[in-house]
C-alpha cells in the first residue's frame, strides 16, 4: 500500500476540496444547495486547498503494469478521475472498475450515472451489475454502487 496525500482529478495542482457536514459527503465538486432530506449532508462547512494529481501520471510514476480492481468513491468526482486515467484505461490496464454512480443531481458540475458507463463503454468496458441502490423519499434513485468489467476479457466471467 503505498499512501498518496493527494486529490485525484483530471487536473494537477491546487484544487479546492469541499468539506460538509457529513464528512463522506465531502468532494471535489462544490455541493448544491437541496430541499430534500439530503441538505443536512452536504451542507457546506469549510473549504480547504488540496494537492491535484491525475491518475495515469501516478499509475506511471509507481510503475504499475495493472490494476486488478479500480474502486472510486468520490463524491461527483469520479468522470474526472476516469479522464485522468484515459490511455490506461483504453489499453485495457484495469480489469475491473467499481465505482459509486449517481442518478440525481447532489453536486456541481458532477456526472450522472449515464455519462459515467458512456465513458467506460467508449474504453471498453461493460456494466456487470448495480449494488446497493438508495433512493430518496419520494422514491427517485439517488445513488449506488456498479461494477464494470472490460468487454471481451477471457480471465472475467
Amino acid at each position: 500500500v503505498v499512501a498518496i496525500e493527494a486529490a485525484v482529478s483530471n487536473t494537477v495542482g491546487p484544487l479546492t476540496f469541499h468539506k460538509t457536514a457529513l464528512p463522506d459527503a465531502s468532494s471535489l465538486k462544490k455541493p448544491k444547495p437541496l430541499d430534500n432530506n439530503l441538505a443536512k449532508y452536504v451542507s457546506l462547512e469549510d473549504e480547504i486547498t488540496v494537492e491535484g494529481v491525475r491518475l495515469d501520471d501516478e499509475v506511471s510514476r509507481l510503475g504499475l503494469t495493472v490494476i486488478d480492481i479500480l474502486k472510486m468513491d468520490a463524491q461527483g468526482g469520479e468522470l474526472d478521475i476516469l479522464e485522468s486515467f484515459d490511455s490506461h484505461l483504453k489499453a485495457g490496464f484495469v480489469k475491473v472498475i467499481y465505482t459509486e454512480v449517481g442518478f440525481t443531481d447532489i453536486y456541481e458540475n458532477a456526472p450522472l450515472y449515464h455519462e459515467i458507463a458512456d465513458k467506460l463503454s467508449r474504453c471498453g468496458y461493460s456494466l456487470h451489475s448495480l449494488y446497493d441502490l438508495v433512493h430518496l423519499p419520494d422514491g427517485r434513485l439517488a445513488w449506488g454502487d456498479a461494477i464494470f468489467v472490460k468487454k471481451n476479457d477471457p480471465e472475467l466471467p
